[in-house]
């Protein structure tokens, strides 16, 4: 934000979108090669966050890497 004078940093943060979606959806997509598929399933939360947190540290080691 800009108060006329100063540039201030603004941090907000929502965490029930991400999980009331994935909590009540009946289906998802994901990702096979170079196409999206659809899956027609309830996803499973704990399995979500646990595959984010592996993709974020993977891509994470390979940038170390180069």
């Amino acid at each position: 934000g800009f108060d006329g004078r100063r540039y201030h940093l603004l941090e907000m943060q929502f965490l029930m979108f991400g999980n009331v979606t994935v909590e009540r959806s009946v289906r998802h997509f994901r990702r096979v090669g170079a196409r999206w598929r659809e899956v027609r399933e309830e996803s499973n939360l704990e399995q979500v966050f646990a595959d984010s947190v592996l993709f974020a540290l993977r891509r994470h080691h390979a940038r170390r890497r180069t």
